[in-house]
């Protein structure tokens, strides 16, 4: 499924910029964290997307390097989406393996745990790479339709 690019979201993402810095995690999760609690999103949905911000924020701050992220988010009645856009160097998060989780915890190779975590945590977890940005898109359902 094709995302839609960023202009096309202001009208449904409420969006904002930051420097890629470890330093602005907080300000993401806290801006997140309001807009979901002036939605009555339930406090179980607000921590999994509390755990989906730190790990791929704190991915895209070591490892992208990125200068600028743009991030979005959505409520809508039933669901939060939320939008992470860097111009880091590409890279497709999909494309790195799954970790071996039944493994001892001396033998499992580094790397790739925060991501699988996400992707167990959300319901969608997508991504692209559109004019010269990564952008990641995940959505986590908390009622069901009536």
């Amino acid at each position: 499924m094709k995302m839609k690019d960023r202009n096309e979201l202001k009208n449904e993402y409420r969006m904002f910029h930051e420097k890629v810095l470890q330093e602005n995690i907080g300000k993401v999760t806290a801006y997140a964290e309001e807009c979901m609690e002036e939605s009555d999103v339930p406090l179980k949905i607000i921590f999994d997307f509390n755990i989906a911000i730190d790990e791929l924020l704190s991915n895209i701050c070591k490892y992208s390097g990125a200068e600028n992220m743009w991030i979005g988010i959505s409520v809508t009645d039933e669901k939060v989406y939320m939008r992470f856009e860097n111009d880091g160097d590409r890279f497709d998060p999909n494309d790195v393996p799954e970790p071996d989780i039944t493994a001892d915890i001396d033998e499992r190779s580094t790397g790739g745990l925060g991501i699988f975590m996400v992707k167990q945590l959300m319901d969608s977890f997508n991504y692209e790479y559109t004019d010269g940005k990564n952008v990641i898109e995940i959505s986590k359902k908390f009622k069901e339709r009536k």
